[in-house]
Formats: C-alpha cells, sequence, structure tokens
C-alpha cells in the first residue's frame, strides 16, 4: 500500500460525455469507520457507463471533476480481498 499524503493515478470525468483522462489525485483520507483499500479492479458497467454521460438521472448528484465506478475488487491492509460497491 502507499505512503499516506502520496499521488496515485484515477481516471478522472472532467466533463460530461467525455471520456475520463487518467490524472495524478491525491490520495484521499479514509472517512470516520473506512478502511484504506488498494482498488485491484472495477467493473465498467451500463450504469457507470450512463452516469458518465451526464444522461443518467442520478449524474446530477455528482459533481465534476469525478472518478466513475459503483463497484470493484480491493485489498485491505491486510491482504483481505473484498468487494466493494458505492457511489460517491
Amino acid at each position: 500500500m502507499e505512503t499516506k499524503g502520496a499521488a496515485m493515478l484515477a481516471a478522472l470525468v472532467t466533463e460530461w460525455g467525455r471520456h475520463p483522462v487518467y490524472t495524478e489525485v491525491p490520495e484521499p483520507e479514509p472517512r470516520d469507520g473506512a478502511e484504506v483499500a488498494e482498488v485491484e479492479a472495477s467493473a465498467l458497467t451500463n450504469l457507470t457507463r450512463a452516469l458518465v454521460s451526464g444522461k443518467h438521472y442520478a449524474s446530477k448528484e455528482i459533481q465534476l471533476p469525478a472518478v466513475p465506478g459503483v463497484d470493484g475488487v480491493a485489498r485491505l491492509a491486510d491482504g483481505r480481498r473484498i468487494y466493494t460497491g458505492a457511489i460517491g
């Protein structure tokens, strides 16, 4: 796992209807009760595509720039692999 405060690459959507661009961004700080996890895979679902297009009704809830994705597989610091599903 990377050290706190390090940078990471993320597929960033900066404009509705445009493809995400790989951009270096600071690693986010975990929220209360959350654990740090390293994303190993993320699905490109029809929901994600609709959200990124800006045409899905929930797109208005997303502030740009944003990292698209709804679910994926991640690895915790202790080595366990988990499935995660969340918007935001």
